[in-house]
């Protein structure tokens, strides 16, 4: 988590900037549902991911050499969270080691991209190693 952010900027930041996610209908349904993720033996999980579908804004900190990003930081949403990781929707393809923020409603959370889903056209789940572990109560409590 970042020092001193307030929770106002937060919230500014998200509604600043425009969301192209296309979430397909099928998989929008999947994300109304909330609460802690069954995971399967193949997984290589430390921790248990809480399904968790809110606008977020992802700040692209640091991009790959060979692939300089144009647009810096766009709408997401945030689909799951655990204490060392979270994924996001994002409207372009990202890649393992490019450097984001996540910008919630209660906090801004820095990481790593360490994979990347395509979904549809516009829509891809970016799994992120957060920096710095999180109490997953904190960001899904109501305010």
């Amino acid at each position: 988590m970042l020092d001193a952010i307030d929770t106002d900027d937060c919230q500014r930041v998200i509604e600043s900037v425009p969301c192209l996610v296309d979430i397909p209908q099928a998989y929008l349904e999947q994300l109304q549902e909330e609460g802690y993720l069954p995971s399967s033996p193949q997984e290589e999980r430390k921790h248990a991911r809480y399904r968790f579908c809110r606008n977020a804004a992802l700040q692209i900190l640091e991009d790959l050499p060979l692939l300089p990003r144009m647009r810096k930081i766009s709408g997401a949403y945030l689909s799951s969270i655990s204490i060392g990781g979270a994924a996001v929707l994002f409207d372009e393809q990202l890649y393992p080691k490019e450097r984001v923020r996540i910008w919630l409603a209660s906090d801004a959370l820095a990481g790593e991209v360490s994979r990347c889903r395509r979904i549809s056209e516009r829509c891809y789940e970016v799994g992120i190693a957060l920096d710095e572990k999180i109490q997953v109560h904190r960001i899904t409590r109501p305010y």
